[in-house]
């Protein structure tokens, strides 16, 4: 579909993507669209994912009622969150590129903050992010905290040291440093209903392996919120992330000496990191009021641990977020 809005290049581009969540893309695409940036100045680009739903209907309904803004919607017909990043990538006009999720909500100033803040730091900064907070769709149950949907690192601005890397649902890039990357790997990461990660933490390991140098700011006042729905706010599905965490944590940081391969190979250290995990949570079982946060605290890492012995072995389990559940 061609871009509705002027022809003027952009400063910074919105990618959305977006797999059979057409109500949620609504609540995020009306914070885009009001933000505090020159409506001039950025360009929202919306991908959908291979969707089955009513996601064209809507972006089409926004286009028709925002006719003087720059709304780009494109079909990825191949499943999968880096693929449908990286064709927004090869869209995007601006030397900018903002990534927020489909459940996102993010504040009116968000885009024009990450533009200052690219312009205030130069050409050094190749990637600049923030905290990503909850916003509950449901009252979460008594025993859940914030923390377990929060991701911050901070509050205060810095950049990132060595090793560090943004959540994929509130970062920018310079657009060349994606593309001189060649983009997202798209053999890992969030597959349909199947949960996965590693797609941005791929990316940083690569920039951080070319230059332990490299610049990526954070800075608190960066935010957006994320919609949580009630079946996020569970045991189960705290245990499933764990699991799908350790896959993807072993796949993207396996051992590299030869010493610990010889001495220590990668199922035995696996089996290991069970069994330490699994005695740290029996010695805390009597630290926590609530089993239900004794069992994300520390049963969690437990889950982190056999998902990377899985990885050892070859058995990539595909995990769903939910029966039935959605996402890219």
């Amino acid at each position: 579909m061609q871009p509705t809005g002027g022809s003027t290049t952009p400063r910074v581009t919105a990618i959305v993507c977006t797999h059979n969540r057409a109500e949620l893309l609504r609540g995020c695409l009306d914070t885009l669209l009001r933000q505090t940036l020159d409506p001039s100045a950025y360009e929202i680009v919306v991908v959908d994912n291979a969707s089955t739903d009513d996601t064209a209907a809507v972006v089409a309904e926004l286009q028709a009622h925002h006719a003087s803004r720059t709304i780009i919607l494109a079909r990825e017909p191949r499943l999968g969150l880096s693929y449908a990043r990286n064709a927004g990538v090869r869209l995007a006009r601006a030397r900018i590129v903002a990534f927020a999720d489909d459940d996102d909500l993010v504040p009116e100033h968000w885009l024009e903050h990450g533009v200052d803040l690219f312009d205030r730091l130069g050409e050094s900064a190749m990637s600049i992010g923030g905290p990503v907070f909850p916003c509950f769709l449901r009252a979460p149950p008594d025993w859940f905290l914030d923390r377990y949907e929060t991701s911050s690192w901070g509050e205060e601005p810095r950049y990132l040291v060595y090793g560090e890397s943004f959540v994929g649902n509130n970062v920018m890039f310079r657009r060349d440093v994606l593309q001189a990357l060649g983009g997202f790997p798209e053999h890992i990461g969030m597959l349909g209903a199947s949960m996965a990660y590693g797609e941005e933490t791929w990316v940083y390991c690569r920039l951080w392996e070319q230059d332990k140098s490299a610049k990526f700011f954070y800075s608190p006042t960066l935010y957006v919120h994320h919609c949580i729905p009630p079946w996020k706010t569970t045991v189960t599905y705290c245990i499933r992330r764990g699991f799908a965490v350790g896959q993807a944590t072993w796949e993207l940081q396996p051992p590299k000496s030869v010493g610990s391969v010889r001495w220590m190979p990668p199922a035995m250290r696996a089996s290991v990191g069970v069994v330490r995990a699994s005695i740290h949570a029996l010695v805390r079982l009597r630290r926590h009021n609530r089993w239900q946060r004794w069992a994300v605290e520390e049963l969690g890492p437990v889950a982190e641990a056999l998902g990377r012995l899985s990885w050892c072995f070859g058995n990539l389990v595909s995990v769903r977020q939910r029966p039935g559940g959605r996402k890219r």
